[in-house]
C-alpha cells in the first residue's frame, strides 16, 4: 500500500480481527422525532480499517494538522447528541477521519446501598478512565455493534465474591460452556491467580442486572450487507476521532465482590486498575469541570485497595511485565493521566442528561418514611398490583413502595434502588409466571433475593401474589421456597388478609 499508515491501517477485507475499526470520512446524523439520533454509515471492502492495538495514537498524530477543524465539528456533534438539536448533520471531510466503531458498556454498580460508576484505567491513547469497551472483531460486529458491546462486557468485567464462593455471570450464561476464546482464557488465568491466593472453588452465579436503553439507532452498510441497531447511546468525539456505540447496565451486588479486568494481552492478563466512583460526588466533580478523578474503591490483582493506595497501585500496573507498548505508541508522558477518556466522559454526560433528576432529592413514599414493603409487577398487572398496594398501604404506620403511586419524578432508578435496600418484604404481583422473567421485574426480585442469600437482609422475605390457576412448579425456585398467595380473581379479600398478616 502507498498509504503512509499502511503499518496501521489496511483494507477492511484484509483485517477482520480483534482490533477492527473502519476509518470514515463520511457519515450522517439524523435527529429522531423525539429523543436521540440515527447514525447512517456506509463502507466498502476496500475502505481503510485499523488492525493493530495502539494504532489510534499513530493515526491521531497524522490528523493533528487538521485540529483547527475539531472544535467546529465537535460543536455540531454536541448540538445533536447532548443538546437535542433537530438539524441533520451530514459529515463529509476527506481530511478528518473517524473510527467506526467501538462498542462499550458503562456499568453502574449498586453496592452496600450506594451507586458507583465502574471504570478501567487505560494506559494507551486516549489515557485515563475508560468504560468496558473495545474494537469490533468482525465486519458482522461493525454491522451490529451491540454484539461488540455484549462481548466486551462479558470479557472485561470479572466479578467474584470469595466469601460467598461466587463468580457472577450475566443472565443466560449460567452453565454456558461456549465462551469467546479471550473470555475463556481470562477466566482460566484468573482462576489460577485465585487458586494461588487461597480462594475457595467458585461457582457461577447469576448477577442481577438491568439494561438502560439508549435513544439512538444505527443503520450500517458494508458493500451489500446491512445492519440495524436500536436502543443505544452514540458517542462521537474529535478528541480520539471515535464513533462509539455504548449502553449502560445497572448491577446490584451483595456481599464483598472483587472486580477484575478480563482483558488479555499477549497471552497474559492485562490486569488494569478497576475503580469504583460514587455517582453523586463524581457527578458534582464532573459539573465543576474536573480533569482528575480518583476512585473511592479500587481493585487490582484480585484484591481491594483503599483510595489512598491509588498512586502505588497505578504505578505497579504501569510497571507490569505484560504491559508492552506497541510501535508508534507515544512514550510515558501523559498530559491528563487521571482524566476520563473522551468516550467515557460523553456516555456519562449523556446518562446524566437523560436522567436529569440524578442529583435531586430522592423521592420517598408516605412522607419520607422508610419502605417496609416493595411491590414488584409487570405493566400488564398494574390493576391487580394497585389493589394489593391499596390494601397493604391501608395499615397505619406501614410504608409500601408501588412505583405507579410512589414515584413522581424522572429519577426512577435511584428511587427503586433505595426502596429495594430498605424494604423488609418484596411482594411480586403477577398473573402469568413468565412475567417474572421480564427484565425489570426480574431485576427487582432477583436483587432482593440476592440480598437475602448474602445475609445482607437475613430477616427479609420474598413473597408472590398470583391467581389461583398458577402452579408452583411454574414459578422460579426462589418463590417455590417462600410464601405464595394464590387468590380467586373474583374474591381477593381472603388472600389479601393472609398477605397482610404475613407482612405485619
Amino acid at each position: 500500500m502507498n498509504d503512509p499508515l499502511s503499518d496501521w491501517v489496511r483494507p477492511l477485507s484484509e483485517v477482520e480481527n480483534q482490533f477492527l475499526q473502519v476509518l470514515l470520512t463520511q457519515f450522517k446524523l439524523q435527529p429522531k422525532q423525539e429523543k436521540g439520533v440515527r447514525l447512517i454509515v456506509r463502507a466498502k471492502s476496500g475502505t481503510s480499517a485499523i488492525w493493530r492495538r495502539g494504532a489510534v495514537a499513530r493515526i491521531r498524530r497524522e490528523i493533528a494538522q487538521f485540529d483547527v477543524k475539531a472544535p467546529l465539528i465537535q460543536q455540531r456533534l454536541d448540538d445533536l447528541l447532548l443538546k437535542g438539536n433537530k438539524e441533520p448533520y451530514p459529515f463529509n471531510d476527506a481530511e478528518f477521519r473517524f473510527r467506526y466503531a467501538s462498542g462499550g458498556v458503562l456499568p453502574v454498580i449498586n453496592l452496600r446501598g450506594k451507586n458507583y460508576f465502574c471504570l478501567f484505567y487505560r494506559e494507551i491513547f486516549p489515557v485515563g478512565w475508560n468504560i468496558a469497551n473495545g474494537y469490533c472483531d468482525s465486519s458482522d460486529e461493525l454491522l451490529h455493534p451491540v454484539k461488540a458491546q455484549e462481548r466486551e462486557f462479558r470479557e472485561e468485567l470479572i466479578i467474584v465474591d470469595s466469601r460467598n464462593r461466587r463468580r457472577y455471570v450475566p443472565p443466560g450464561e449460567l452453565g454456558h460452556r461456549h465462551e469467546p476464546p479471550d473470555c475463556a482464557l481470562a477466566r482460566d488465568l484468573w482462576k489460577l491467580q485465585f487458586d494461588g491466593m487461597g480462594f475457595p472453588p467458585l461457582e457461577d452465579y447469576e448477577m442481577a442486572l438491568e439494561w438502560i436503553l439508549g435513544p439512538d439507532s444505527i443503520d450500517a452498510e458494508i458493500d451489500e450487507r446491512h445492519g440495524h441497531t436500536d436502543n443505544c447511546f452514540l458517542s462521537i468525539n474529535t478528541g480520539d476521532f471515535g464513533i462509539e456505540v455504548d449502553n449502560i447496565v445497572k448491577l446490584r451486588l451483595a456481599g464483598d465482590p472483587v472486580f477484575c479486568d478480563g482483558e488479555v494481552l499477549s497471552g497474559g492478563l492485562l490486569d488494569r486498575v478497576v475503580g469504583l466512583f460514587e455517582v453523586e460526588p463524581f457527578t458534582v466533580q464532573l459539573k465543576d469541570g474536573a480533569k482528575e478523578f480518583r476512585p473511592d474503591i479500587l481493585y487490582r490483582g484480585g484484591r481491594q485497595y483503599e483510595r489512598e493506595d491509588f498512586d502505588e497501585v497505578r504505578q505497579a500496573f504501569l510497571d507490569s511485565p505484560v504491559l508492552k507498548h506497541e510501535p508508534g505508541q507515544p512514550p510515558g508522558a501523559m498530559e491528563k493521566p487521571l482524566d476520563l477518556c473522551p468516550a467515557t466522559r460523553h456516555i456519562i454526560e449523556r446518562y446524566l442528561y437523560l436522567d436529569a433528576a440524578a442529583l435531586s432529592t430522592q423521592p420517598r413514599p408516605s412522607g419520607g418514611a422508610s419502605v417496609d414493603i416493595f411491590i414488584s409487577f409487570h405493566s400488564q398487572d398494574a390493576d391487580l398490583a394497585s389493589k394489593v398496594f391499596r390494601h397493604l398501604q391501608g395499615k397505619k404506620g406501614r410504608s409500601v413502595f408501588f412505583s405507579n403511586e410512589s414515584l413522581h419524578q424522572a429519577d426512577f432508578g435511584h428511587a427503586i434502588d433505595r426502596a429495594l435496600d430498605e424494604a423488609k418484604y418484596l411482594v411480586a404481583v403477577v398473573t402469568r409466571p413468565e412475567y417474572l422473567e421480564r427484565p425489570y421485574v426480574r431485576f427487582e426480585w432477583w436483587s432482593f433475593y440476592n440480598d437475602i442469600l448474602a445475609k445482607r437482609k437475613p430477616e427479609a422475605q420474598l413473597l408472590a401474589f398470583v391467581p389461583q390457576g398458577v402452579e408452583l412448579r411454574d414459578l422460579p425456585r426462589a418463590f417455590r421456597i417462600n410464601n405464595v398467595f394464590r387468590a380467586d380473581p373474583a374474591s381477593l379479600e381472603p388472600e389479601l388478609k393472609r398477605l397482610d398478616a404475613a407482612v405485619s
